[in-house]
């Protein structure tokens, strides 16, 4: 047993706790719980009924300290959890007392202050000393600054990401539309109180004109073609309902009328528009004349302000290949590097784009932590923090491995730095700087985003992000405070509820240890995190992402069918026309999902309605359509047999008894062929995977008002 302060992992039941969903079982049953004594707890919403507990020490513990004192370990149902916080007091009124308020509105700071907190807003800002109120917590926040949540306003967020975030005093974010209807549950389950996220701006899905499409998959998942003005009025009015946040487009190949349609749509609903305007229709002053509020990346200035000596662009059509389902896409140059194109800057047009989308208020978000890597002044800092974090035992427990080492191996021979690009993209990336401060210095807004996930990290990224405006970009901490604040709250229309310290507003508020207007580096000193009024203990739990039942590792998206392309191009080879070709009779071909389907209407969505289910209904009976199901296939859900209905060799009727259904969640489905497989280079026998997804009994009981 780990000593005081350690962790212990309690599992509930016999299943192990697993975190890469891809491959292994979701595990409602399994929790795993802190060792809590003294006054470190915070009373859990509901009791749990423990019907059999293994307590095993985490790695590195020392065993006997423990069993000296005496501990009281508390139970929680995770999916339930109201948040990781140090004990609040009934009343839900906190109060911190003293320090230096940065409200984020950019004026003088604040000396010796009194804040206090009812329930998730700020309900008064007054002078330290005040009476407070009775049966308050109190923070004492001497000595100590006290800024706004931080918000990351371009980010592909998955559950795993959460905790550092939070833990970083990243409160906010804006998500670029990837997650599809498992993202308007989860987003659902944040906005409600029962999932422990960071608070997401986000939409199902985003837009553009082109994709090579299988027609097999959700409408929702990733991206959503659009070709007409009519189409772009139906989806945005479908993910309003849904509750989307904005309105995304994903490059500037659409036609004007389609984004401007789809936008105005948004508009109306008091949602903001964004466009990442990679051209060759849309490039960043089209945006803004269609109504762009952000541009990501800052995608597409680059060229817009590139001088004539710049060597002509590829052919955009290249990127637009037509491939058709079941074939492997040809090989296709990538573009040039955008810091390639930075490289090129002329100054005159550059005052004239500032000018122009300035005038626009187009809020820009250069990333510059992921546009420039290898090139910042604080890239080695940046690994060292990156280190740390994932050196942390309870952060490897659930996150992803193979998420870990990409993000790590960002910071193996980055390419900017390679020698034979080098010198042109220093200078590209000084130029890109240079730009963006001309910008901030003519009134235009600048934001704190990442894109996050893949190429920074979540959490700590945006210290980075804020460090490079200041230490190379040249801005000063009070303008990179507003960045990573209030300006991401106004992009987002949303600045009257929240983004800086006022009140009535939202109560997510960071105490930091040092002044950050001395040092932007100052706003890694945390001290407290107040998310949604409540304190956050501010430390890793290996239980995190148990805590979100709707969780999934990305890479890109979160489909409700995997592998779905690939399943196709395997489905050529293993499958002909309705027969198993040149197979032995005792051997079985490789099976295939590519559809799922509820046959049942339980959502205003048809096509929620098709890959999910409310807790606590009747017994299902699923629809799966693919490829190679036979007599005796075998069909797992959760990793569970489960007896179905063969229908032909494409399809089959799962049935799934009531009582897998009674928790929301997040449930995998998948075919298995018994072995010897006929050709292992197709696989061993089990088929990709499907997801069904069990919401909230009140989830999507009719559509969202547009507002929160």
């Amino acid at each position: 047993m780990p000593a005081a302060g350690g962790q212990v992992q309690i599992v509930i039941g016999d299943r192990p706790n697993r975190s890469d969903q891809s491959a292994q079982a979701r595990s409602p049953s399994t929790l795993s719980i802190r060792a809590i004594y003294g006054n470190d707890f915070a009373e859990p919403p509901l009791p749990h009924t423990i019907r059999a507990v293994t307590i095993t020490p985490m790695a590195g513990s020392n065993g006997p300290a423990l069993l000296k004192r005496p501990i009281l370990v508390v139970a929680v149902i995770l999916a339930l959890s109201t948040g990781i916080v140090d004990g609040q007091a009934p009343g839900n009124v906190l109060v911190i007392e003293g320090g230096t308020l940065i409200d984020g509105n950019g004026g003088a700071p604040i000396r010796d202050v009194q804040i206090v907190v009812r329930g998730n807003r700020i309900a008064s800002i007054g002078r330290r000393g005040t009476a407070t109120p009775p049966g308050a917590r109190v923070v004492a926040g001497d000595g100590k600054f006290i800024i706004p949540g931080l918000w990351d306003a371009q980010l592909n967020f998955y559950s795993h990401h959460g905790e550092a975030m939070l833990n970083h005093g990243v409160t906010s974010f804006v998500g670029l539309g990837n997650n599809g209807e498992v993202g308007v549950f989860m987003h659902e389950g944040v906005l409600k109180g029962r999932i422990l996220q960071p608070r997401p701006w986000d939409a199902p899905v985003h837009f553009q004109e082109f994709a090579n499409l299988n027609g097999l998959e959700s409408p929702y998942f990733n991206l959503k073609v659009l070709n007409t003005a009519e189409e772009a009025r139906e989806w945005t009015r479908r993910i309003l309902a849904l509750g989307a946040d904005a309105v995304m487009f994903q490059t500037g190949r659409a036609k004007d009328d389609v984004v401007r349609t789809a936008f105005e749509e948004g508009h109306r609903a008091g949602k903001p528009a964004i466009i990442r305007s990679t051209g060759p229709e849309i490039l960043p002053r089209k945006a803004a004349d269609l109504g762009a509020d952000a541009i990501p990346l800052s995608i597409g200035v680059s060229e817009e302000v590139a001088s004539d000596s710049m060597p002509p662009l590829p052919d955009p059509n290249l990127q637009r290949q037509v491939v058709k389902p079941g074939e492997i896409a040809p090989f296709v140059p990538p573009p040039p590097d955008d810091l390639d194109i930075w490289a090129y800057m002329d100054d005159a047009k550059a005052a004239a784009e500032v000018k122009y989308l300035a005038a626009r208020n187009v809020h820009l978000i250069p990333a510059f932590i992921e546009k420039g890597m290898g090139l910042q002044t604080g890239w080695s800092r940046f690994e060292a923090e990156d280190r740390k974090l994932f050196a942390n035992e309870a952060v490897q427990f659930y996150y992803p491995e193979e998420r870990r080492l990409n993000l790590l191996g960002n910071y193996a021979n980055p390419p900017h730095t390679r020698p034979q690009v080098r010198e042109r993209r220093e200078r590209g990336f000084r130029n890109a700087l240079r730009f963006h401060k001309m910008y901030v210095d003519a009134g235009g807004k600048v934001l704190v985003g990442t894109d996050g996930g893949n190429q920074a990290t979540p959490g700590p990224a945006v210290h980075h992000e804020m460090e490079i405006l200041v230490e190379d970009g040249g801005l000063t901490p009070m303008q990179v405070l507003q960045a990573a604040t209030k300006w991401p709250a106004d992009a987002m229309r949303v600045g009257k509820e929240i983004g800086t310290v006022e009140v009535g507003k939202i109560a997510d508020l960071v105490i930091l240890n040092a002044d950050p207007l001395q040092s932007i580096s100052n706003v890694r000193n945390i001290s407290t995190v107040v998310f949604d009024g409540k304190v956050l203990d501010g430390r890793y739990h290996p239980w995190f992402n148990e805590m979100n039942p709707f969780r999934g590792d990305g890479f890109i998206g979160i489909p409700n069918v995997e592998d779905l392309a690939f399943t196709l191009v395997k489905k050529r080879a293993v499958y002909r026309e309705g027969q198993v070709g040149r197979v032995a009779a005792a051997r079985l071909a490789q099976p295939g999902i590519e559809t799922i389907d509820t046959q049942r209407k339980e959502f205003f969505d048809e096509f929620v309605s098709k890959v999910a289910v409310r807790e606590g209904g009747p017994t299902l009976r699923l629809k799966v359509t693919g490829y190679n199901f036979f007599e005796r296939s075998q069909v797992f859900f959760d990793d569970r047999p489960i007896p179905f209905e063969l229908k032909s060799i494409s399809e089959i009727e799962v049935v799934i008894d009531e009582r897998f259904l009674r928790n929301p969640g997040r449930y995998k489905i998948q075919v298995k062929n018994p072995p010897p497989p006929p050709n292992p280079v197709w696989g061993d026998g089990r088929s990709n995977v499907a997801w069904l997804l069990v919401a909230y009994k009140d989830s999507l009981q009719k559509p969202w008002a547009g507002t929160r």
